[in-house]
């Protein structure tokens, strides 16, 4: 029979884990909402950042893991840093945080939403795993 203290556990994790998962699948519906984002950013200024014309297909190529983790994270701080913490990002110091910031809320709640389920669902895996620990501890 499973104890009450496992089934917590077991509940913390697997909702972190989920919530994670709903974060990635999230993700890979954020790509047509980013594209739309660099036309826009690119019919007003010219031309995207440096940072964001490297990386912007790097998640096409999957061969390369770190490239790839590498540049969906610049990709995600020109549209989360000036949202968040109105900042530019250090790869990118010359963004129109304005812009940014300005963008219509269809398509910069998908990304916060995104970045929130991956935090809570991060807490939760964390909070899971100290459950554990202090059960195992304390042989509940």
């Amino acid at each position: 029979m499973i104890k009450v203290s496992d089934l917590i556990f077991i509940t913390f994790s697997l909702l972190g884990f989920f919530l994670i998962c709903c974060s990635f699948i999230l993700s890979a519906l954020n790509r047509k909402r980013y594209d739309e984002i660099c036309i826009l950013y690119k019919e007003k200024h010219g031309s995207l950042p440096e940072a964001i014309t490297l990386f912007k297909d790097s998640d096409k190529n999957m061969l390369n893991i770190l490239y790839f983790n590498y540049g969906y994270a610049v990709k995600r701080q020109f549209i989360m840093m000036p949202i968040l913490s109105n900042k530019n990002s250090i790869h990118m110091p010359d963004v129109d945080k304005e812009f940014i910031r300005g963008l219509p809320k269809h398509l910069i709640r998908p990304f916060l939403i995104e970045h929130y389920l991956a935090i809570i669902g991060a807490i939760l895996i964390v909070v899971g795993l100290a459950l554990m620990k202090i059960i195992h501890h304390i042989n509940l």
